[in-house]
């Protein structure tokens, strides 16, 4: 159910980096995992505020779909196992794209937990890459696909 993408290469980043900056850094990353598992990525998760055109075109001159998540577990962070399930349980629906991330508290003990919950709401859980459209579609200015 993992797929394999990147985010950025250096993480001190704030609001006023450029495109081109964010675009060389994305490379770097993708050449990284490249030589570490033998293939380029697919997959390039845009950080929440950097999103626009030239950022998402750029990745896709590059075969790799810019995405953007709608959850990001990281706000749970400090949150026991029960609080981040109520919390997503308020929020999640279908085509929701979460972002788990190693940095949130006891994400090993809670991952189990919360993709049981998410399939008994009757939310199938699927990869990334069978949520988002692959050809004939466009992104909105707040990083949203939507089909032609």
């Amino acid at each position: 159910m993992n797929e394999i993408g990147c985010l950025i290469d250096d993480s001190k980043y704030n609001n006023s980096i450029s495109t081109e900056i964010i675009e060389q850094d994305r490379q770097i990353c993708s050449e990284k995992i490249k030589n570490l598992i033998g293939f380029k990525t697919t997959l390039y998760r845009l950080i929440k505020w950097d999103y626009n055109g030239n950022v998402a075109q750029a990745s896709e001159d590059e075969n790799q779909n810019a995405i953007k998540w709608s959850i990001n577990l990281n706000s749970y962070k400090d949150l026991d196992e029960s609080e981040k399930w109520e919390r997503l349980n308020n929020s999640i629906k279908n085509g929701d794209i979460i972002v788990f991330q190693n940095t949130t508290k006891q994400i090993a003990e809670s991952l189990d937990k919360l993709l049981t919950n998410i399939e008994n709401k009757k939310i199938k859980v699927v990869p990334v890459s069978e949520l988002i459209y692959q050809n004939n579609f466009i992104v909105d200015n707040s990083g949203v696909q939507k089909q032609k």
